[in-house]
């Protein structure tokens, strides 16, 4: 299927091939005689035209050639170009080892292709030819090569055309080596589109691990860096939840471990345990100490507690200004130069906005925004003096000055307020940043953090930005009853195993250097690491937690299927999910959310983003009223109303199961028909049951059937029947299919 995969590896050979750091052939040649290379230009564009089969109005429009460097051989890069004006976009990129003519890397761009159902090549033609490809163009390295299983990709749709993209992974030693390996892809005819590979001629570890499972695990969890506090938790939704939680704090990890082909991941998680020595380790192959994080404690621990609640108190002009004049310590020779009101988005909070200005120095200003509302200093800015000049003040005063602002700004509330500092070098004229936290049931709170900078030439405050504000955090759950730590620890591990692999070092660390790593042998966990990842305390389930992989493969209850082609399709593009036991459930019923996330996302309707319901008409927002910010189908939903999919005003029923009416009639207007299902009398529908059908659904309903969405019953359409996922994965992937045909697709109106 579609991969962004792709467009990442057309964009890398795009910039090998345009990239500054490369040089002309004749320029090469001319500063690298000394370079021992056994091709020809000519050799290798030879080799390029017979393997590919490039034809002859295609020309080699440009030709680099690439020193070795950090492993990688050196390389010629050479670019063909369909000479025929109106099709000069066609391009053909391929990449070969200098020395040994080895294909590196392989692009053939002719532009989008239109959906076609059947698909041309199937599934299984097109597994045959990613690995006769791979044995033709990497002969060497073939049989150390396993072909991952088939990954549903994602950010795909049914309006472009099918393309199937393999990976292949080193083994070595029987242990995947994700580094190493290829990746192959397939367009819906057949034809090779992109061939990427990486070799590093690297030597592996000896030996089996020293480490049993169990015993990584052990240390896999303990080295899991979770903390207990309040989080913010968004899964989806417009308006988060708060929730007590174990989360996972990475620090300073290096997170760019290599797991380039292996497709059952989007990376690496940590952390990663050495096979050998047990020692958890980072990206650079350095032993990574197990953070600890001291708990934070209020500035005042007898001090009260109430900062997090929210009191109206609802301030005139002159109160707000004199407590930002007392809370910042505004000089008495500035003066005020500015002094306006406007409101919140979308709070309404009464807002007052002043600005005191040093009368010796216009740039030397000090600003402060109030919420009048509720009493809340929300920002300040102490003005250029701030940095510029050499320090007066130790960190020892800075800190003291800092808590001293906020007993003026927070001067009852202490016992939940800590201040931070931030840990950098501090360079001289320059300021001390802290962080502000406010802690509730002696634990911090995520979502109710703000910042403090010092300066260090004035000792004021330079900048400042509350912890409190109106979108603030809660309601908070007491913890007791909470799990413990190593419950946390445990619940994580079990939603990202550890496998066994083999990872190459990055010695260089977050910058790339010119060092070649090693490989180690090492158990760690699959899965792209996600801030914000955390265990729910009283659950144990895990939030945003890594994003490891679903069912790879063929599900096994739809082989055998009369909707197997089209349930395999919309599978492996990720429009129908499969659960962790390799079902896709065939034969259940799908609700209404389900089938209009399946639409949006088979027609690419979506609007994008996280939907904002202020900015959604008042029908839509009425409809919507029974429908969950949280639920995975709620973007989909409201992208299908503001499309004119769904009527706005009646309650959506997202629970209700979706009958063939409602998807033939969803789908029609996704096809364009919108005109035509006004108007039922020009259609002679000759289902039998025909006169029962609602008169709003008699129009879609002769559509869906006459362009094989749906097939008649014993001569009947049912409207009122549900329709299950098979049935459902015909009707959307016959809809695709029309629309690809230049829809509108012509109807044939009867009577």
């Amino acid at each position: 299927m579609k991969s962004t995969k792709q467009a990442m590896l057309f964009s890398a050979s795009m910039i090998l091939a345009l990239s500054p750091v490369s040089l002309s052939l004749a320029a090469t040649q001319a500063k690298h005689t000394t370079i021992s290379t056994t091709l020809s230009i000519a050799r290798a564009k030879q080799i390029a035209t017979n393997l590919f089969h490039i034809p002859s109005y295609y020309a080699m429009t440009q030709e680099n050639y690439n020193s070795a460097s950090q492993g990688n051989p050196p390389s010629y890069n050479l670019m063909f170009t369909f000479t025929t004006p109106t099709q000069q976009q066609n391009s053909i990129n391929v990449t070969l080892n200098a020395q040994t003519g080895e294909v590196l890397n392989y692009n053939r761009y002719n532009g989008p292709e239109s959906f076609v159902f059947p698909v041309p090549e199937s599934l299984s033609a097109a597994t045959q030819a990613a690995q006769a490809w791979v044995k033709k163009l990497s002969p060497t390295h073939a049989a150390q090569l396993t072909l991952e299983p088939l990954a549903p990709q994602t950010g795909t749709s049914l309006t472009q055309g099918v393309q199937y993209t393999f990976d292949f992974v080193r083994m070595a030693n029987g242990v995947p080596a994700p580094f190493d390996g290829c990746t192959v892809v397939i367009d819906q005819n057949g034809n090779l589109i992109n061939y990427s590979s990486s070799w590093l001629n690297l030597p592996f570890p000896s030996g089996k691990p020293a480490l049993s499972l169990t015993q990584a695990n052990a240390r896999y969890a303990a080295g899991l860096p979770l903390t207990l506090s309040y989080q913010q938790n968004w899964q989806g939704q417009s308006t988060p939840s708060t929730v007590l939680a174990y989360s996972l704090n990475p620090g300073s990890y290096p997170e760019f471990w290599n797991a380039g082909y292996l497709t059952q991941s989007s990376g690496i998680g940590i952390p990663v345990i050495d096979a050998q020595t047990g020692q958890v380790i980072d990206a650079t192959g350095k032993v990574h100490p197990i953070p600890t994080q001291a708990p934070l404690k209020p500035l005042d621990p007898h001090g009260g507690r109430a900062a997090f609640l929210w009191k109206k108190v609802n301030w005139t002009e002159q109160q707000a200004l004199q407590f930002a004049k007392s809370a910042l310590g505004v000089p008495t020779n500035f003066s005020l130069t500015t002094s306006s009101q406007g409101q919140s988005f979308p709070q309404g909070d009464n807002m007052w906005n002043f600005t005191w200005t040093n009368p010796k120095n216009a740039n030397d200003q000090i600003s402060a925004q109030i919420d009048s509302t509720y009493g809340v200093l929300q920002s300040a800015y102490g003005g250029s003096t701030s940095y510029n000049g050499k320090d007066q003040y130790t960190s020892a005063q800075l800190f003291a000055r800092a808590k001293a602002f906020l007993a003026r700004v927070f001067p009852n509330d202490l016992g939940s307020i800590a201040l931070k500092p931030m840990t950098f070098k501090k360079y001289p004229g320059t300021t001390t940043d802290y962080q502000i936290q406010l802690i509730v049931n002696g634990l911090p709170d995520s979502g109710s953090s703000g910042s403090l900078t010092m300066s260090g030439v004035t000792g004021q405050v330079a900048n400042y930005y509350s912890p409190l504000q109106s979108s603030n955090s809660g309601p908070f759950k007491s913890p007791k009853g909470a799990i413990s730590l190593q419950a946390a620890q445990q619940a994580w591990v079990k939603a990202a195993p550890l496998s066994l692999m083999y990872l190459e070092t990055q010695p260089s660390g977050y910058a790339q250097g010119t060092t070649t790593g090693h490989v180690i042998l090492a158990y760690a966990p699959v899965g792209s690491l996600v801030y914000g990842g955390m265990v729910d305390a009283f659950t144990g389930q895990v939030l945003n937690g890594p994003q490891t992989p679903g069912y790879r493969g063929i599900p096994s209850d739809i082989v055998g299927l009369p909707q197997t082609p089209e349930l395999e399709l919309l599978v492996n593009d990720g429009l129908l999910s499969v659960d962790a036991n390799g079902h896709a459930q065939p034969n259940a019923l799908m609700t209404r959310a389900a089938f209009v996330k399946l639409v949006v996302g088979a027609f690419n309707l979506s609007q994008g983003g996280t939907p904002m319901m202020a900015g959604l008409s008042h029908g839509i927002q009425a409809s919507l009223s029974d429908v969950s910010s949280a639920s995975p189908a709620f973007s989909a939903i409201v992208s299908a109303y503001e499309m004119g999919l769904l009527p706005p005003g009646p309650l959506f029923q997202p629970n209700a199961l979706a009958t063939r009416g409602f998807a033939a009639t969803l789908l029609a207007r996704a096809l364009g028909y919108n005109a035509l299902l006004a108007h039922p009398t020009l259609f002679h529908f000759t289902a039998s049951d025909a006169a029962s059908i609602p008169t709003d659904h008699l129009a879609a309903d002769a559509i869906a059937t006459t362009l094989g969405m749906f097939q008649l019953q014993n001569g009947s359409f049912m409207d009122s029947t549900p329709i299950s996922i098979k049935d459902a994965a015909v009707a959307v992937v016959y809809g695709a299919n029309a629309l690809a045909k230049n829809g509108p697709s012509p109807i044939r109106f009867q009577g």
